[in-house]
């Protein structure tokens, strides 16, 4: 299993000041890298969330790196929070960063509540047409994937939303 504790913490220069972003990297040559996005802010919300800590082990422990950021004004990020807006904006900045560090790897976007309403958007300005596209919900008790494609080419991302509600 994966220590979470064994983290980077980085502070990358966004567009209202510092942005908190933590990384787990997986103990063999990584195969993706996996943003994943915290629930609301204004509610409590954390990258250190049980959810988004569980997402972040499991895309570890398949060989992905995962990338976690603290949304405006939440841990060491600088703002305040913006309605998705400035947080898609940042995820997008972080997106990048995450490209130039470790490779034209593939990319999975993972958020539960907020952060899946943030990495929805992020998704639309990630994934380019026509390429196939896979989406995967997940509840408490089970969770499906689906696939289409175009061309039989492989998705250039994925997208993963957690819902709270059963």
């Amino acid at each position: 299993m994966v220590n979470l504790d064994q983290r980077e913490t980085l502070l990358l220069d966004g567009a209202v000041g510092k942005l908190e972003v933590v990384i787990n990297r997986p103990k063999s040559a990584p195969r993706g890298i996996a943003l994943i996005a915290h629930p609301h802010p204004l509610f409590g919300g954390t990258l250190d969330n049980k959810v988004v800590q569980t997402l972040a082990t499991t895309f570890t422990e398949l060989d992905c790196v995962s990338v976690r950021m603290s949304f405006r004004g939440v841990g060491q990020s600088a703002g305040v929070h913006d309605e998705g807006r400035g947080e898609t904006e940042d995820m997008l900045l972080v997106a990048d960063f995450a490209k130039q560090e470790f490779g034209d790897l593939p990319i999975f976007l993972a958020g539960f509540s907020f952060g899946g309403f943030v990495q929805t958007r992020v998704a639309t300005r990630l994934i380019r047409v026509p390429k196939s596209t896979r989406a995967v919900q997940t509840d408490a008790r089970k969770a499906s994937a689906s696939a289409s494609t175009d061309s039989g080419a492989e998705p250039s991302a994925l997208l993963l939303m957690v819902s709270s509600t059963l």
